[in-house]
């Protein structure tokens, strides 16, 4: 299936989303802090279930030491919301390393393709089975 619009920022927002080597100290600690919210926030309902109590339990554990949402440095940073963070930290990556990715692009029309091992492209149709 051909996709209509491209837009090379948004794939490559996608494309950089897991390079986490490549984050600051600060913009680490504010996705753990996000992280952290979340497996508190699930581990409230999970922690009353009891099959599910130590799984929970364990959860916690790991994010003992996250920075709560309340902290400055997080609080600053999520101003203008988590998607506009994530969007912000994904951008300069971007910027910053980009030739420091294998990028895979279409042989024919150039586009970020969606996966390393893709042999058709999603944007123009092209095939390269």
């Amino acid at each position: 299936m051909v996709q209509t619009v491209y837009n090379e920022t948004v794939e490559a927002r996608e494309f950089v989303r897991g390079a986490i080597q490549f984050h600051t100290a600060d913009e680490q600690a504010v996705f753990d802090a996000i992280h952290a919210n979340a497996v508190r926030a699930k581990a409230r309902l999970g922690i009353k279930m009891p099959g599910r109590r130590e799984h929970w339990k364990n959860e916690l554990a790991a994010v003992d030491g996250a920075l709560p949402l309340h902290d400055p440095l997080v609080v600053g940073a999520l101003a203008d919301g988590e998607t506009a963070f994530c969007n912000r930290v994904w951008d300069r990556i971007w910027l910053e390393h980009k030739s420091e990715f294998d990028v895979p692009r279409c042989p024919q029309c150039n586009c970020i393709l969606k996966t390393s091992l893709a042999q058709q492209c999603l944007w123009c149709g092209y095939d390269w089975h």
